[in-house]
């Protein structure tokens, strides 16, 4: 297979517009906010799908930048990813070393920096990423892999605007670069799926009214209705109640008084528990 080398100037140069007039022609929401570098080589142009944002770069990287392109992504009605990332067509040459700089998930590009060689040609590239729901805002760039440049410039979004394509020139690397941008609508509330507020009014529970006992002797109080395990006491004047009835002639109740439930005594040989009306 013939190397890039091998190819006839005017063939290359054929192919390359070829390849660059793909998608040449800005999105009528895009706004084209400035572009830097050389002046020699094909115009390209890359834009993301309609309503969509610019979330970073795929580049390859060497003394100059060889190749470009955009990564974007979809956004829902709250101004949050949605899909796939995806990457457009590329513009530039094929040497070089990969390299990405893309924002975290929730951001955008509202700022690019670019900056040129002594070769008339673009050196690297610099994002600014802004929050899609505040105003976080942080930087990201190549890393450095060899050359120098000689000047910079920023393009940069309008308030309410995200970065939506790049665009440019390039031939066998990237000459020059800019930044186009759309406005993006703010979160719908009207989208915002708001969960019904379901009011649930509790249902009236009856407590059933319970059977009064005096303490006329004292007496104690223990887990089990065979009188083991005392568990508390009953004193003369006390007002306790019946957990379930009684009978008048029963030698022991189950009795509820001060948190403690349990059984006492009340034989007819002692008799120390006095029983209230039946409810």
């Amino acid at each position: 297979m013939p190397s890039l080398a091998s190819i006839p100037r005017r063939i290359l140069r054929f192919l390359t517009v070829g390849l660059f007039l793909i998608g040449a022609t800005a999105s009528s929401q895009a706004i084209d906010r400035g572009d830097f570098g050389g002046n020699t080589g094909f115009d390209y142009r890359e834009q993301c799908n309609p309503g969509h944002v610019l979330i970073g770069l795929s580049l390859m990287t060497g003394k100059s930048l060889d190749r470009i392109n955009p990564i974007c992504i979809g956004l829902n009605p709250q101004r949050q990813w949605t899909g796939e990332a995806y990457e457009k067509n590329w513009a530039g040459g094929g040497g070089g070393s990969y390299q990405k700089v893309a924002c975290e998930p929730g951001e955008a590009v509202v700022r690019m920096t670019v900056f040129m060689d002594r070769n008339g040609g673009v050196h690297m590239v610099k994002l600014l990423c802004g929050s899609l729901s505040n105003n976080y805002l942080h930087d990201v760039s190549q890393q450095y892999t060899g050359g120098e440049n000689i000047a910079n410039q920023e393009m940069i979004c309008a308030p309410g605007e995200f970065g939506s394509g790049i665009y440019g020139k390039a031939e066998g690397i990237v000459i020059r670069v800019g930044l186009s941008c759309e406005q993006v609508a703010p979160a719908s509330a009207a989208a915002v799926v708001t969960p019904p507020v379901v009011v649930t009014t509790p249902a009236v529970v009856t407590q059933p009214t319970l059977r009064s006992v005096k303490v006329v002797k004292d007496v104690d109080i223990t887990e089990d209705e065979e009188l083991q395990n005392k568990i508390g006491e009953l004193h003369v004047g006390d007002a306790a109640v019946l957990v379930k009835d009684c009978e008048d002639d029963a030698d022991r109740c189950n009795v509820f008084f001060n948190g403690v439930t349990g059984w006492s005594y009340r034989g007819k040989d002692y008799m120390a528990l006095e029983l209230g009306p039946r409810p």
